[in-house]
């Protein structure tokens, strides 16, 4: 029982850990909400996207801003979430096709 009891603190503790560091907390913060609130809590570190990328340098920047503050170029945004910015930060447009006459 006790290593059963160890184990789980052990998995917790790292999961805590890596969670943390991945979104951007601290390490501390990460490890006791990981004890004191299990899989809940952790679930809810992953699902909450605190940054993104820039497609340019590739640094983690806030969601919301549209100018990188590492290499200083305008981020593109995206009309929907799965929509992936092309080389050079241009967005996909939709093609048109000629109607019949």
């Amino acid at each position: 029982m006790t290593v059963l009891v160890i184990a789980w603190i052990a998995v917790w503790v790292t999961m805590g850990i890596y969670i943390a560091d991945k979104k951007g907390f601290s390490r501390a913060r990460g490890i006791i909400d990981a004890l004191l609130f299990g899989p809940f809590v952790l679930l809810l570190f992953l699902a909450k996207q605190t940054k993104k990328k820039c497609t340019y340098c590739g640094e983690w920047v806030k969601p919301e801003a549209k100018v990188c503050r590492y290499c200083h170029k305008d981020l593109p945004t995206l009309a929907h979430s799965g929509q992936r910015p092309l080389p050079g930060g241009k967005t996909p447009s939709r093609v048109s096709l000629p109607s019949k006459a």
